[in-house]
């Protein structure tokens, strides 16, 4: 199916504007500075935005911004702007005792009053609208002293520091916000060991050293953050010594580059994982056979090993193995003859063009993507296609441009024009009960836009229980078995296609170092230098 993909003139123009700054600024990555090759661009640097286009305006972010505490290498917590914390017996109340002597950079102090004024901008879903798992949770925000600050949870929430670690905790300058008003997602200011330098949307974000850094000092002058959608190109460039890291390289790349003595990959598995959606609106997907057949028709080992040379792991459950909170489930075998068996028994037959009929009516399928969202997503949704034809299930591949991709899924359920996506989710605060919400809680709505990312619009009260009540408890053991519930459930009812987690393949200069890939998917530039 051909489509004209609203947002093409915009992209393109993106395109060549980062091409115009990029020929501009040809050269040998500067001694002084790094260049980082990203594969999405960033077109908005406000946390509260959800930093749409990910991962790359969080890499920017992660410079620029500082939350309460953060995720070392391994997602352990560790104090950022908060160097303790302690929480009531009752579980509800949370004090954090605040860094003192910290800046922004636009010189203003940061203090309790600016804590408070972050939360509850988080808080607010107006103004936060994609992240509500995270801060519905939050009852209230109060200043002790200008040092101290305390979280109040409407019920026990046990990974409030998962929240305050993740992107959309990141505090900002107050002052900003008031100045530039809706603009202030084009000039961020935050407390991080960097400050914008200049920013052109959808093409290069450039940051400086900042010299008022309350800690250890950035390891080069300045970083620019370059999109250059094309894999081959991202590393041709770095090959010639004009850009210092690429991000999402190949696995292909990775084995013509292993033996290249001027590079280093760095290969780390991730929270992110792949399927292929099912909008389970559709009466033909509201049969589970339906559903489980299209699961047993796909070859995900043979996706792993082919287009991905290894580099991805088949998925046991909706959840990356490294999630909190995962519990193997077992995958679904690649077995046509049982998607064959089971369509039958569902009433579709083949008809005379092989592809399978009910009542006359053939089971047609539209299947929506964009190419390079996800490291070959077009590549991946061919081959799925391929294999669901194979069983008799006819399917229309509709491209739409990538810019705009998830506009098009975040429609009320009338303006949804296709059966099936493919979609990755990071849960980029670590944890796995994050995921589960994220993309299966019931939507508020169930014919609106998607309340989250529920973008098949599942529906089970059973689960929705689970995760409401996972999410207030405390004791992990517990936790985990009602999250590890959730997922037996979601593997017996099939809202997906179940493929695989993402392994992040990022290449650099061998005299780079300091560099971190977070299981998260991001690229941390903190204390990357030469």
């Amino acid at each position: 199916m051909q489509s004209i993909a609203r947002g093409s003139c915009s992209w393109a123009i993106a395109v060549l504007a980062a091409a115009a700054i990029f020929l501009a600024g040809a050269g040998a990555a500067q001694a002084a500075g790094l260049v980082y090759a990203q594969e999405v661009p960033v077109v908005e640097l406000d946390p509260l935005a959800g930093y749409v286009n990910a991962p790359s305006p969080y890499e920017v972010g992660l410079v620029l911004y500082e939350g309460l505490v953060r995720f070392d290498a391994d997602l352990r917590f560790e104090p950022a702007l908060a160097t303790e914390w302690s929480v009531s017996d009752g579980g509800l109340t949370w004090t954090f005792r605040l860094r003192r002597g910290v800046r922004f950079h636009d010189g203003t102090a940061f203090d309790a009053e600016a804590v408070r004024f972050n939360l509850e901008r988080s808080m607010d879903p107006k103004q936060n609208p994609l992240n509500r798992p995270l801060w519905d949770p939050l009852e209230s925000v109060r200043v002790i002293d200008p040092h101290t600050v305390s979280i109040t949870t409407k019920k026990p929430f046990p990974t409030l520091l998962n929240t305050l670690a993740h992107g959309s905790a990141a505090i900002v300058s107050p002052s900003a916000v008031a100045r530039y008003g809706k603009a202030y997602d084009q000039h961020p200011v935050g407390t991080g060991p960097f400050q914008l330098r200049s920013f052109h949307p959808g093409s290069e974000v450039t940051v400086e050293r900042f010299d008022g850094y309350w800690g250890p000092a950035a390891g080069v002058d300045e970083i620019t953050f370059r999109y250059i959608p094309d894999v081959t190109s991202r590393v041709g460039l770095l090959l010639a010594g004009q850009v210092d890291v690429a991000a999402a390289v190949t696995p292909q790349d990775t084995v013509r580059l292993a033996s290249d003595r001027r590079v280093q990959v760095i290969s780390q598995p991730t929270l992110r994982t792949v399927g292929i959606g099912i909008h389970v609106l559709n009466p033909d997907l509201q049969d589970p056979r339906v559903r489980l057949a299209l699961n047993h028709a796909v070859d995900k080992e043979g996706i792993a090993r082919a287009i991905f040379m290894g580099q991805a792991q088949v998925l046991e459950s909706p959840l990356a193995p490294d999630a909190t909170g995962y519990r193997d489930i077992g995958r679904r075998a690649y077995d046509p003859d049982r998607a064959r068996a089971l369509l039958a028994e569902a009433g579709w037959t083949p008809g005379p063009s092989g592809m399978v009929q009910k009542n006359g009516r053939t089971l047609t399928l539209t299947f929506i993507t964009s190419e390079g969202s996800y490291p070959n997503d077009l590549v991946v949704v061919q081959a799925v296609t391929h294999q669901l034809r194979k069983v008799g299930v006819d399917v229309n591949i509709h491209k739409v441009d990538r810019a705009g991709y998830w506009d098009y899924l975040k429609v009320p359920a009338e303006d949804a024009g296709f059966d099936l996506f493919i979609w990755a989710f990071n849960p980029s605060n670590g944890d796995g009960g994050y995921a589960l919400s994220s993309l299966f809680l019931s939507n508020k709505d169930p014919l609106g836009v998607p309340t989250v990312w529920n973008i098949g619009r599942y529906a089970n009260p059973q689960v929705d229980r689970l995760l409401t009540q996972s999410d207030q408890t405390v004791d992990p053991a517990r936790r985990n078995e009602l999250l590890g519930e959730v997922q037996r459930i979601l593997m017996e009812e099939n809202p997906y296609i179940w493929l695989y987690a993402e392994m992040r393949l990022v290449a650099a200069r061998s005299d780079v170092n300091g560099l971190v890939v977070l299981p998260t998917l991001f690229t941390d530039l903190r204390q990357a230098g030469r």
